[in-house]
């Protein structure tokens, strides 16, 4: 536990007199289904005692501690799931923080729940600046009716060394930092380069430093993942999404000279149970904004791609967002390219291309089961939350789409709910720049190549009234049906019997139908063929 312990006479002394004052927080860490760790800072010695509730009006809970200390850890735990409470913090008889609206957290739901929920990414932000501000503006007019349940940090936290009074001015302050937002926003953080500039690496694996002493975070495999025994690299479970922090600042770990960190991530994406993967840490693999991926100097970046990507889409992650480099860019659903930019192939390396916008093109879509559900990632770099980069290139041909330049600064906003993932970003302006959907679906039956071959639909998309082409390489009486992304049917399209040969049906989809994807599925008396992505209807 990271305290800093005051006992001397002059401290207790001025304590007894004078009170204290809050220097930094209150900021809430290691949430779980059951319990969460708040934490503070006083700038003199002192305990505490915290009441705490579901009800504003009646804290009827509480936590104290008699030590005297300057940095506060206090642990509640016996909580309810998925559940909002209110707490104060007491020093003396004075209400030292809280005891209004705005000091409250809401619980993690179970583990594996489909219960929607929604988080924020932010990186490179602690910076000092007007852009800073904007940033976070921004997410809390875009959250106003539907507040994030949490925030993941890409690193580079603060600038410029990582240093305790860098923290304190850039993230904590309520100035330019997040004071309003810590008190009622967990976050699970990564570290950067420059959080490293104030960290100590000794030989035998152990970092400390500033950053290490602001964060409590699962390394013991509390919140589902496996046990990593340190706080530079961690996992775990939110809802039905495992994530996972990697560290790109561990040099030695990175570069394979010490493989703890490659052997923890390989068990604990074995161990994964969840059906989303999204996996972050500071250093992208591919980039042309502020950094380029390519240049020969970008060891870690080289590294990260070589080393850990091949890993990542072995276990089927979905989802990789990263720092590190003041621009945002956004890849396709690829898999398979672990070199530099001219060896990408988008014919080998991209699965599904497009926006991945349900609204026009069609979300990107994964199966639940079989070969193809590890195939398949984005990348997404998201490093501009308080910096910006002049004319970046933005041209590396992993990227769909991307933003950057003179104050070009923005976060991500991210909701899950079930099978269905919507990945924002949103400037500094208030403008979502892009929008992209992921869905996962349940496939069913066996290959369509079994029984039909050259299935062939148009228009596609359309506007209701579709025509089936397919070789059947036998008769076989067969029906066509409309399946929702769960694998729910909703409506028998055709059936009759096909020849064996070619067919040409004409079928038309029922109005009406509510926004998401849906696909197309062959059923015959021989099988039931797999369902494939067919339509998008918008909101």
């Amino acid at each position: 536990m990271k305290r800093i312990l005051h006992f001397a006479f002059f401290s207790l002394f001025v304590s007894n007199i004078y009170g204290q004052s809050l220097v930094r927080g209150p900021y809430l860490q290691s949430l779980l289904p059951t319990s969460i760790k708040i934490l503070w800072r006083t700038d003199i010695a002192s305990a505490y005692v915290i009441h705490y509730g579901t009800d504003l009006n009646n804290l009827n809970q509480t936590v104290h501690s008699d030590s005297l200390e300057t940095d506060h850890i206090a642990y509640l735990p016996d909580l309810t799931a998925n559940t909002t409470y209110y707490y104060e913090i007491i020093s003396g008889t004075s209400v030292l923080a809280g005891g209004n609206e705005q000091h409250h957290f809401k619980t993690a739901p179970e583990f594996g729940s489909t219960q929607p929920f929604r988080f924020w990414a932010l990186g490179d932000f602690g910076a000092r600046n007007d852009d800073q501000i904007k940033v976070w503006r921004s997410f809390l007019n875009y959250t106003a009716e539907k507040p994030a349940d949490f925030w993941i940090w890409l690193g580079d936290n603060t600038y410029t060394d990582g240093k305790d009074y860098e923290y304190q001015l850039n993230v904590f302050s309520s100035d330019y930092g997040y004071d309003s937002i810590f008190r009622f926003l967990p976050f699970y953080p990564t570290p950067g380069n420059h959080d490293y500039g104030s960290v100590t690496m000794y030989p035998s694996g152990l970092h400390t430093g500033p950053y290490f002493n602001i964060v409590e975070v699962f390394k013991n495999g509390e919140a589902g993942g496996q046990a990593s025994n340190t706080e530079k690299y961690y996992s775990y479970d939110y809802g039905n999404v495992h994530f996972i922090s990697l560290n790109s600042e561990a040099y030695g770990e990175v570069l394979l000279l010490n493989q703890n960190m490659k052997n923890w991530l390989i068990n604990d994406l074995q161990k994964n149970v969840q059906p989303w993967t999204i996996v972050y840490w500071h250093q992208p693999p591919f980039s042309k904004g502020s950094h380029d991926s390519d240049a020969s100097y970008e060891v870690i970046m080289k590294s990260m791609r070589e080393n850990y990507l091949p890993i990542l889409e072995q276990y089927g992650v979905d989802i990789v967002i990263n720092g590190h480099s003041h621009v945002y860019e956004r890849s396709r659903l690829q898999h398979g390219h672990y070199g530099k930019s001219f060896t990408f192939d988008t014919a080998t390396h991209v699965i599904q291309g497009g926006s991945g916008n349900i609204d026009t093109d069609g979300a990107y879509t994964k199966p639940l089961t079989g070969d193809s559900s590890t195939i398949g990632t984005v990348y997404i770099v998201c490093g501009n939350g308080a910096k910006s980069e002049t004319n970046p290139p933005l041209n590396h041909p992993v990227f769909y789409i991307s933003e950057g330049g003179d104050n070009v600064c923005g976060s991500m906003i991210v909701d899950v709910e079930d099978k269905r993932m919507d990945i924002r970003y949103l400037k500094s302006t208030g403008e979502v720049f892009d929008y992209f959907t992921f869905l996962k679906y349940i496939p069913v039956g066996v290959q369509q190549q079994i029984i039909f071959e050259k299935l062939h639909i148009y228009p596609n998309p359309g506007t209701g009234k579709y025509m089936v082409e397919l070789e059947s390489k036998e008769s076989v009486k067969s029906e066509i049906w409309l399946v929702d992304h769960t694998g729910r049917s909703i409506s028998q399209l055709f059936i009759g019997l096909l020849p064996m040969g070619k067919s040409a049906i004409q079928i038309e989809t029922p109005q009406g139908l509510p926004s998401g994807q849906y696909f197309l599925q062959l059923k015959t008396e021989k099988g039931d063929a797999k369902a494939i992505p067919f339509m998008n209807v918008a909101e």
